[in-house]
């Protein structure tokens, strides 16, 4: 069985301007593993906000509109 998923409009998801940085949301519980992620992301130029709960995700990924989250799910 598939299932089509209504295809996401680029004004809704819009791509990054030229210039602006990629935004990327990590979502860890493990704090040394959110804090290494979040800073090798940010050396590489990326606008990187971690979040260690799931809730603290939802906030922000509201707040940031990421444009990629690396979730770990373990």
């Amino acid at each position: 069985m598939t299932h089509d998923a209504p295809a996401l409009s680029d004004r809704e998801h819009p791509a990054p301007d030229e210039g602006s940085p990629i935004r990327v949301l990590v979502v860890d519980d493990n704090v040394d593993a959110l804090q290494l992620g979040v800073l090798l992301l940010q050396m590489d130029g990326l606008e990187v906000q971690g979040a260690g709960t799931g809730a603290e995700a939802l906030a922000a990924a509201s707040s940031l509109r990421p444009h990629a989250v690396i979730l770990d799910l373990g």
